[in-house]
């Protein structure tokens, strides 16, 4: 498609909105009811993201503090049953796997938080007051985790 030459196009611009602002006020409320649906449907968005991402940090939380307890009651075994046992290399073998899972998850813990923290400084969701504490509960959580 040829492209129109850069003056022709900054004076249609001009026409182009006024022509969406006469439409918008020829269509009375209904114009400002679908203007309004669509500033709330931005919130919800924001508000869906901000769902998704204090779910995702606090199933990484729960996810480490899982792990973490494996690892113990893994190395707690490993002492019990000793190393003339015959499961003990099996045990072994599922101490390492929890301890590599253990520090997996933690990377994901700090990538989840310094995500949720980004977003919680850029953006501002006004309805969900309850969301927003809970996730500044849950980065607290997450920063004593990686310290």
């Amino acid at each position: 498609r040829a492209r129109s030459p850069p003056l022709l196009r900054s004076t249609l611009k001009p026409e182009a909105a006024r022509v969406r602002r006469l439409a918008r006020e020829r269509a009375g409320r209904r114009g400002r009811a679908r203007a309004r649906a669509g500033a709330a449907t931005m919130d919800k968005a924001t508000l869906t993201k901000l769902r998704v991402k204090v779910g995702v940090l606090r199933r990484a939380v729960k996810e480490h503090a899982m792990y973490t307890d494996e690892v113990a009651q893994l190395t707690a075994k490993g002492e019990e049953l000793g190393p003339e046992h015959d499961r003990y290399r099996q045990n072994a073998q599922a101490l390492d796997e929890s301890k590599a899972m253990v520090l997996d998850v933690a990377n994901r813990v700090a990538d989840a938080r310094e995500d949720l923290s980004a977003f919680l400084d850029t953006e501002t969701v006004e309805e969900a007051e309850e969301l927003c504490k809970e996730a500044r509960k849950l980065i607290a959580d997450a920063e004593a985790l990686s310290a």
